[in-house]
This record gives structure tokens, sequence and C-alpha cells, in this order.
């Protein structure tokens, strides 16, 4: 089972592999399956989405593990907008 991390306030030149190597680096054991750059255009920072497998969830979420200028947060995927089953009939 895996989860999604969103970290923001990242410097503006990191990249994938530059995210992948902090956390290779941070420590060993955790493994993670994908680092998506989610940043907006026109923002000063940027923001990835890293997925990591469940069994990693309290390292990568202690205080400690990230840069201190780095925020992080689970990501959940945004829910699938329902159909309106209503019609306007021109009102």
């Amino acid at each position: 089972m895996t989860f999604r991390l969103a970290l923001t306030n990242v410097n503006p030149d990191a990249t994938e592999q530059t995210i992948s190597a902090y956390i290779k680096d941070k420590d060993s054991t955790i493994e993670h399956s994908s680092v998506e750059d989610n940043s907006t255009e026109g923002w000063p920072t940027k923001r990835f989405i890293v997925t990591f497998q469940q069994s990693d969830f309290t390292k990568v979420t202690s205080a400690d593990f990230w840069p201190e200028a780095i925020f992080f947060r689970q990501w959940f995927a945004a829910k699938p907008k329902m159909r309106s089953t209503t019609t306007d009939h021109g009102k």
C-alpha cells in the first residue's frame, strides 16, 4: 500500500532527481515509487508529489526528515465531480 506526500516551498532549481537523491541520502531504507513535479507556473518555489510505501509514513512525516524550509502534508487526489442529474431547461 502507498500514500502520497506533497512537498511545497521547494527550491526552484530542484528536480525530480534532486528529491530522489535527498530521500536516498537521508535514509536509504525508504523506498519511493515516484516523484512528480506538480509546480504551478509563475510561483517562485516548486511543489513535488512523492509516492511512498505506507510502511515509511512515520519516517517521512517526522518534522526532522525534511529541511526546515520545506512544508509537507499528505496528498489526496481530487475526487471526481459528480454529474448533475438535473437539467437547466433554459431557465
